[in-house]
């Protein structure tokens, strides 16, 4: 196996007894040095990057355009750049020992391994900020509040407050929930974990209807669909948990009914505080 050395890489780098660090020297003197002038601004990059690997494989680097190429950037001239590097004496090629060949084996598939581990994180990176310009896609963000605001929830008739546990299944009260939760966030939770249906049952338990739970949700829409901190907590988890949400419930409708009475919407507001309110002083 051919490998590149950094000529007097070991003169300038002081490991003592470390053979592989997280750093590596570079002096000054460089910039004085005639032949390094003579190089262009890629050469002397790649030079500068080769230094980087030289410490990180013992000054043994594989030479694999394709493995430099994924460690340094792609260059279209990176073997032109290579063979001025070596005429000048910066580097020299050479075959790899025998007692380095497992080590330098060794460093190669971790260097793969963790372009591959990049590569996957930048697809997930890629994904979630897919997921989250979902909130901004239209001049309102899809995570707002619908329009008219009686007509998504109150379902004209407050047809879905009717839907607590003693009226219809928990299966179907938790999918409507959930898939209203799907249609506001963009996002794919499943009626069918039992993590989520632990905080869901519970509040359906608890006499608490489909209205109760599409208002939190849409309210929480409202006031984080638009900060990326708080976006994240858009969740079954969080938003049906026993500490949070009979607290969430209140602000949603008190946020509800504000929304209606600016809208001038006074009928749905009477409506509403008889079946919220004096529902609950008795």
């Amino acid at each position: 196996m051919e490998v590149l050395k950094i000529k007097n890489f070991e003169k300038y780098q002081h490991y003592h007894t470390r053979k592989i660090t997280s750093w590596i020297k570079l002096y000054f003197s460089i910039l004085d040095d005639y032949y390094f002038s003579k190089l262009s601004y890629e050469q002397k990059y790649l030079y500068v990057g080769l230094l980087l690997l030289a410490g990180k494989t013992q000054n043994q680097i594989p030479f694999d355009l394709e493995y430099i190429s994924q460690q340094l950037g792609k260059n279209d001239n990176l073997k032109e750049h290579i063979d001025k590097l070596i005429e000048l004496g910066f580097l020299s090629i050479d075959k790899v020992k025998t007692k380095y060949r497992q080590s330098i084996d060794k460093v190669y598939t971790k260097s793969i391994q963790s372009i591959d581990k990049d590569k996957n994180k930048i697809r997930k990176d890629k994904i979630r900020e897919d997921n989250n310009n979902i909130y901004s896609q239209t001049p309102n963000g899809v995570c707002q509040a619908d329009k008219p605001l009686d007509a998504t929830l109150l379902n004209h008739k407050l047809k879905s407050y009717e839907k607590t546990k003693d009226t219809i299944p928990f299966k179907e009260w938790m999918k409507e929930i959930i898939d209203f939760l799907n249609k506001k966030t963009g996002k794919h939770f499943t009626y069918h974990s039992q993590a989520i249906e632990r905080f869901m049952k519970a509040r359906y338990q608890e006499g608490y209807s489909v209205l109760d739970g599409k208002l939190v949700i849409l309210h929480k829409c409202e006031t984080w669909g638009r900060d990326d901190k708080m976006r994240e907590y858009i969740r079954p988890s969080t938003l049906f948990r026993a500490t949070h949400f009979p607290e969430y419930l209140a602000e949603a409708r008190k946020w509800y009914i504000d929304k209606l009475e600016k809208e001038g919407n006074y009928e749905k507001v009477d409506e509403l505080k008889k079946i919220w309110f004096l529902k609950e002083e008795k």
